[in-house]
């Protein structure tokens, strides 16, 4: 059964286990996909509302963009709770094979599924900031926690592409990992703390 259909107990007591996965980049998308959630809640619950109504509909309709995006982002993060799970099983058969190419093929592959969750965390969080404006304030404890998850989906999802870039071959490819998946964190506490200072103006 894949993990994202089991159900939050199952999936919660298979964590809490020894079995290899799921481990700590399938929690970190699990988060980010928790935090978008939180995000669209928050959402549906201001479409309704005076405020929404009564806005520019330039304003209306920038809401409606950031509230559709992160639908986008949030299926990415729904994958990555099996894919990560899935690229290190591959990692550690690859290992007990030792063959080499193979080793490092499968490095490649879970860094690229680290990244891509990591990307797609940083990019919910540009488009949360975008629901402020209209949002629900009743709400607004629930897009601030949004930020707070989906950063720390971020700085979680990055520490899986440390650990597998760092070991691949070519050090060129490396190199633009490790290099990036810092600037992504830096960029995404950024955004969260930004978003945390927007909420407490409104």
């Amino acid at each position: 059964m894949e993990l994202i259909n089991k159900k939050v107990i199952e999936y919660v007591n298979d964590v809490d286990s020894s079995l290899p996965s799921p481990g700590g980049g399938s929690v970190s998308s699990l988060v980010g996909a928790l935090g978008i959630s939180l995000a669209k809640m928050a959402g549906h619950f201001s479409v309704t509302k005076k405020k929404f109504k009564e806005a520019s509909g330039l304003k209306r309709d920038k809401f409606i963009l950031a509230f559709k995006e992160l639908e986008h982002y949030k299926d990415t993060l729904i994958k990555g709770v099996d894919d990560d799970a899935i690229s290190y099983e591959s990692v550690v058969d690859a290992f007990k094979s030792k063959d080499q190419e193979a080793i490092n093929r499968a490095l490649l592959t879970s860094t690229l599924v680290a990244y891509d969750i990591q990307e797609a965390s940083l990019n919910a969080l540009y488009y949360v900031e975008k629901l402020i404006d209209l949002c629900n304030k009743n709400l607004f404890s629930d897009l601030i926690s949004a930020a707070i998850m989906l950063a720390a989906c971020n700085e979680m999802s990055s520490l899986n592409v440390v650990a597998n870039a760092s070991l691949l071959k070519d050090e060129t490819v490396k190199e633009k990992y490790l290099t990036e998946t810092k600037l992504m964190v830096k960029k995404s506490k950024s955004l969260k703390n930004k978003i945390l200072r927007e909420v407490a103006k409104q």
